[in-house]
C-alpha cells in the first residue's frame, strides 16, 4: 500500500472521529423549546410562576391551582384549585399563596396543604388577603408583601412580623423583590426604595446608602459574593459592590 493511500485513510479516520465528536457535542448542548397548555394537562393556560423542587420536578403556579411536571406529564393538586399567585420552594417544601386558602405549604402535590396564614375576606383590611412575591430566607422565615407592608411568617407559627413600606398605597405591589446578602440580613427592593432588615434589631429601614436607597425598583438579585444587581422601573441596571459599599461602573 502506498504512503499516499495510508495518509489518505488516516485523514479520513480523523475527519470521521472529528465529525462524531462534534455531533455528540451538539447533541449534548441542544435545547428543545415547546409550549404547554391546558390541553397538555396544565390546570390553566395562565401561569404565574414556576419553581423546581429537590426531586427535580417542576411546580407550576396557575390561575386554577398548583401542578407538578415530572418531565413526561402534569399532576395537579386535588385540593389547591384556586388562583396561586406566588410560589417559593425551600428544603423540599413549597410555600404558595392560594387565593382561597391563604399562605400555605405542601411537600407532596397530592397532600392537603398546611395553612400558615389564612385569607380573611370578612374584615375591612385587604392586606389579610394578600401574600405576594414569596421569598424564604436562610432561617426559613417566609417573606411576602401586601398593599402596604412587607411581612414574614414561620411555618410553625412561632414568629411573624409586618413593616409598612407605603401606608397609603391602594394597588397591590407586583414588584417587591427580596434578597439575603448574608444570614440575618434581608434587602427588599420596591417602588418606594431599597429597604434592609436585620435579625438582631427586628426593624425595617431604608438602606443606609443614599446612592441606592431611593430608587423605583422592580427586582434585585445576587451576581456573586461581591456584586448585587438592581433593576429599575425606567429600565436601568445598577450594579452595587456590597464589600466596598459602592456603585460598580
Amino acid at each position: 500500500m502506498s504512503s499516499n493511500s495510508i495518509k489518505n485513510k488516516c485523514v479520513l479516520v480523523i475527519l470521521i472521529v472529528g465529525l462524531l465528536l462534534s455531533a455528540v457535542s451538539i447533541a449534548q448542548n441542544s435545547r428543545i423549546a415547546y409550549t404547554v397548555k391546558s390541553s397538555d394537562g396544565l390546570p390553566s393556560d395562565v401561569v404565574f410562576q414556576t419553581q423546581t423542587n429537590d426531586k427535580g420536578f417542576l411546580l407550576v403556579a396557575t390561575q386554577r391551582g398548583l401542578s407538578q411536571y415530572d418531565g413526561y406529564r402534569f399532576f395537579s393538586s386535588p385540593v389547591v384549585l384556586s388562583n396561586v399567585g406566588s410560589l417559593a420552594i425551600s428544603n423540599g417544601t413549597a410555600v404558595f399563596n392560594d387565593a382561597k386558602l391563604g399562605l400555605c405549604s405542601i411537600r407532596n402535590i397530592f397532600d392537603k396543604p398546611a395553612v400558615i396564614a389564612p385569607t380573611n375576606y370578612y374584615d375591612s383590611n385587604p392586606n389579610n388577603d394578600h401574600y405576594e412575591n414569596i421569598y424564604i430566607d436562610g432561617e426559613n422565615r417566609i417573606w411576602c408583601n401586601d398593599f402596604n407592608n412587607v411581612k414574614y411568617f414561620t411555618a410553625n407559627h412561632s414568629d411573624s412580623g409586618s413593616f409598612v413600606i407605603n401606608e397609603h398605597n391602594k394597588s397591590i405591589y407586583k414588584f417587591v423583590s427580596f434578597l439575603e446578602p448574608e444570614k440575618g440580613l434581608l434587602w427588599m427592593a420596591s417602588s418606594t426604595g431599597l429597604y434592609s432588615w436585620r435579625k438582631n434589631n427586628l426593624s425595617l429601614s431604608l438602606h443606609p446608602d443614599n446612592n441606592i436607597n431611593k430608587g423605583n425598583y422592580t427586582a434585585v438579585t445576587i451576581i456573586n459574593r461581591e456584586l448585587i444587581a438592581l433593576a429599575t422601573a425606567d429600565g436601568r441596571l445598577i450594579i452595587y459592590n456590597i464589600l466596598t459599599s459602592s456603585l460598580q461602573h
